[in-house]
């Protein structure tokens, strides 16, 4: 019997029996789509990949991580996609791969041969790809630190080959770095810092390097002595428990703290003169260093003279020296001073006349005394001046046992004089070879020796001289160290 099937009946039929050749063909292009993964799936799911094992890991720097990282690749209905290629490939880091391509099993899951990362600590990072002719590539990244290995070596950074003053903290500080055997900084290794020689201290002295393997000492103060310091880092416990490192320092003088008068000070010439001796000044610090290529600055205070070379460097003794002091023009007192640093001493000097011979001609007579042995005798002294020549003459004549002999009959001294005064030598019996000098004030001062009385070694004498009088007192001294004194004194009318 023929039965008959409505037109809206059949159209039903129909989409049924596509729908069911659609799901059981879904590889089929009679679908009106391609399949969007390697193991089929709807048209609208895509391919992921995610690590799946081996992430955030940390291992020693060129040591391979412990766990091989692994990656799993889905739909995103979330199942498992197998026999998928995935590149894994270093990103960062420097290290190296083995077994770089790998397929995922039945899981899903691709696991890369290993990693060992790169030789600078730090991070590192790995990249797994995921690629097939029926989808688009797909990655993931997989991040590691790398470690610093154990501690290889110990060297100095800073702090070393420095000069700094005496006595005071260096303003670089010692500071020491151990790394690895790639050159990474180690961290928590513990350092002991010492003065070695210098006199010098420290605070600070235990340290324990840092992040990046360094280690600073709290403070080094050098020895009060100028010269060598030196500084030891060692490091105490592990692998290098011992190792040391020097550190050198020289201790130079410091800012001046003293000025002492070595030379030039309490001088007396003529006025409007040259003084003979030229001022000097040694610096020092507060410890007693000398202090070198420091400028000393010397000026008049008083009395209206003036300098030359004003401004002088002191040498590798301290010592600083004016170029010359000429005092001023009047009688009487000047002054000059000498500063460095803030610090300042001052030095004397005294104006005299000049030296006028001619108010010296004419004799003297007296007496002399011996007053240890109660002797006595009289005496007398012509003076004569050559005023052309600027020389003067003296001629002496005294009575009495003079030195245990006879007197001294017509003794004739000549010697020249200037603007300083006039000086004398000869030989004279029984008075021996004598000297005497006279300044522009009048001060005498003589001596002899090798008399004829060979139970006298020598005497000395000093006085002073006017144009009225002349008196000086005497010491004579014998053979067996005992010593006799006495005096003179003449008059000019």
């Amino acid at each position: 019997m023929l039965r008959l099937i409505a037109p809206n009946r059949v159209s039903q039929i129909a989409r049924s029996k596509k729908i069911v050749a659609c799901v059981a063909l879904a590889a089929v292009a009679a679908c009106g789509k391609k399949d969007s993964g390697p193991t089929g799936g709807n048209q609208n799911l895509t391919i992921n990949i995610a690590a799946a094992a081996g992430a955030a890991q940390s291992a020693g720097v060129g040591h391979a991580v412990p766990i091989a990282p692994a990656v799993k690749v889905t739909n995103s209905a979330g199942v498992a996609q197998s026999g998928v290629s995935v590149t894994f490939a270093v990103a960062s880091g420097g290290g190296s791969v083995t077994g770089a391509t790998q397929t995922t099993g039945a899981d899903g899951i691709a696991t890369v041969g290993s990693w060992t990362l790169g030789t600078v600590a730090g991070a590192n990072s790995l990249t797994a790809t995921a690629s097939g002719a029926a989808f688009a590539s797909v990655s993931t990244t997989i991040t590691a630190t790398a470690t610093a290995g154990a501690a290889a070596t110990l060297s100095k950074i800073a702090g070393d080959a420095i000069t700094s003053a005496a006595g005071i903290a260096v303003s670089t500080k010692a500071s020491v770095k151990v790394v690895d055997s790639f050159g990474n900084g180690v961290s928590g290794v513990a350092i002991t810092f010492a003065a070695a020689s210098g006199g010098g201290s420290v605070t600070g002295a235990t340290q324990t390097t840092a992040s990046d393997g360094t280690a600073t000492v709290g403070g080094w103060t050098l020895g009060t002595i100028a010269g060598a310091n030196t500084l030891t880092a060692t490091i105490t416990g592990g692998a290098l428990n011992g190792t040391v490192v020097t550190f050198t320092a020289t201790g130079a003088a410091g800012p001046v703290a003293t000025l002492t008068k070595t030379a030039g000070d309490a001088q007396s010439a003529v006025a409007g003169a040259l003084l003979a001796i030229s001022p000097a000044v040694q610096l020092k610090d507060q410890f007693g260093n000398v202090v070198s290529s420091q400028v000393v600055n010397f000026a008049v205070v008083s009395g209206g003279g003036s300098v030359t070379g004003a401004a002088p460097t002191s040498n590798t003794t301290g010592v600083a020296t004016v170029g010359g002091w000429t005092l001023g023009s009047a009688l009487g007192a000047n002054s000059m001073s000498a500063t460095a640093n803030g610090v300042s001493v001052t030095f004397t000097a005294t104006a005299v006349a000049a030296f006028n011979a001619s108010q010296y001609a004419g004799t003297y007579s007296g007496s002399w005394t011996n007053t240890t042995f109660g002797s006595t005798g009289t005496g007398s002294a012509v003076v004569s001046v050559n005023s052309g020549a600027n020389t003067a003459t003296v001629t002496v004549n005294v009575t009495g046992q003079v030195l245990g002999t006879g007197g001294v009959s017509n003794a004739v001294n000549t010697g020249a004089y200037t603007n300083n005064g006039t000086s004398f030598t000869g030989n004279v019996a029984p008075m021996g070879n004598i000297t005497a000098t006279m300044n522009a004030a009048g001060a005498i001062t003589a001596s002899g020796v090798n008399p004829t009385n060979t139970n006298i070694s020598g005497w000395t004498a000093t006085g002073t001289v006017t144009a009225t009088a002349l008196n000086m007192t005497y010491v004579v001294t014998f053979t067996n160290g005992s010593t006799a004194t006495g005096t003179i004194s003449l008059t000019k009318p």
